[in-house]
């Protein structure tokens, strides 16, 4: 979004400008080339050409590097989450288009898009007021960021983009943007206004708890894994190198000094290739790479897809023939018995399988 209100603004600022801020959005991630390609239209013949040379540099960059045209994170995501269309259970993206759209079930979109229901009315009123006066003054930079976003919006719902919260963002922004300068023609009386702010806080309030029971949830169930996964790296003889294959990536970060793969394909490309395969693509990856560590969501020791839909093993004998070669450093013996099916499991390579906590059905 800050990318986006800087390329609109920059339009109009000089070629240099212009053409900086376009090619930072269109690097940014796929839907900001989209926008930054449509942006373009509006700026001058010098800025698409520095946006241009700039964009097809960083290309041939990825290209030398990588050896593939496409981002890996684009065709990782895409292959495991699916981009399946705007009616495979993706009505989360509708609630912003269409006033008492069904709620969400999964508890991540719950808690994060419910509070829109009582104010899906009020926001869908104020876009469909906000059209013709941006149609009016199309040449400015506000109808500019309005067009932006709703190209990434009609995108994500179009193609049926798994939900995220980073991904609501943008869409979200946009709606309000567009909301409130709809409802600005109306020249509603002050008491609507704090009634629509009361409302909001009435139904958005009771989400912090929401938040906050999550983040003690990972903490508890997540945490505790990774700090077992640190104290292991600490431990081994200097320069011995370890490979972890982990689905949370992004609790590992450079905090763990080790060779990271990822469940998802985001940095481990042959994970995508073996996810297009189906069912035993986990099973796959590890006999082939033979990991030193395994660190995975019980949800998926359970068989139980988490990123997409795709079943880690081909069945539960499959599993455990996989794990005779590892040994369960984490949870212990000492772990409460209330571990949750989203909680984090440590597997060590060589020795026998510990036992594990029963976990509630996913």
């Amino acid at each position: 979004w800050a990318l986006l209100l800087t390329a609109v603004t920059c339009l109009g600022r000089g070629p240099a400008l212009s053409g900086l801020s376009l090619t930072a959005l269109a690097l940014v991630r796929p839907e900001g080339l989209v926008v930054a390609v449509i942006l373009s239209l509006r700026a001058s013949a010098s800025a698409k050409m520095i946006a241009g040379i700039l964009v097809a540099v960083a290309w041939l960059a990825l290209h030398a590097y990588f050896g593939q045209w496409v981002p890996q994170s684009l065709l990782a995501k895409a292959t495991a989450y699916g981009t399946p269309g705007p009616l495979a259970d993706r009505a989360v993206w509708l609630r912003l288009l269409v006033p008492w759209s069904p709620p969400a079930h999964r508890t991540a979109e719950a808690f994060q898009t419910n509070g829109l229901a009582a104010l899906s009315l009020l926001i869908c009123l104020g876009v469909a007021l906000a059209i013709p006066a941006a149609w009016q003054d199309r040449r400015s930079p506000l109808t500019a960021l309005l067009g932006a976003g709703f190209c990434i919006y009609l995108g994500y719902l179009l193609l049926g983009v798994s939900f995220s919260y980073w991904y609501f963002f943008v869409p979200l922004m946009t709606f309000v943007v567009a909301a409130s300068l709809g409802l600005d023609r109306l020249g509603l009386p002050r008491v609507v206004w704090i009634a629509a702010l009361a409302t909001l806080l009435i139904t958005w309030g009771p989400t912090l708890g929401d938040y906050g029971s999550y983040a003690r949830e990972e903490r508890v169930h997540i945490v505790p894994a990774v700090d077992v996964l640190r104290s292991e790296m600490a431990s081994l003889p200097p320069g011995k190198g370890a490979m972890v294959l982990a689905e949370p990536i992004g609790w590992l970060g450079w905090t763990v000094a080790a060779r990271i793969e990822d469940e998802v394909g985001l940095v481990t490309p042959e994970v995508t290739s073996l996810r297009k395969k189906g069912a035993g693509w986990y099973a796959d990856y590890v006999n082939s790479r033979r990991p030193d560590y395994l660190l995975l969501r019980y949800v998926e020791f359970l068989n139980h897809p988490l990123a997409g839909d795709t079943a880690p093993f081909r069945s539960v004998e499959e599993r455990d023939r996989l794990l005779d070669g590892y040994e369960c450093i984490y949870p212990s013996s000492s772990t409460p018995t209330s571990f949750r099916a989203g909680g984090l499991v440590l597997f060590r390579r060589r020795g026998p399988k510990s036992p594990l906590p029963s976990a509630p059905h996913p």
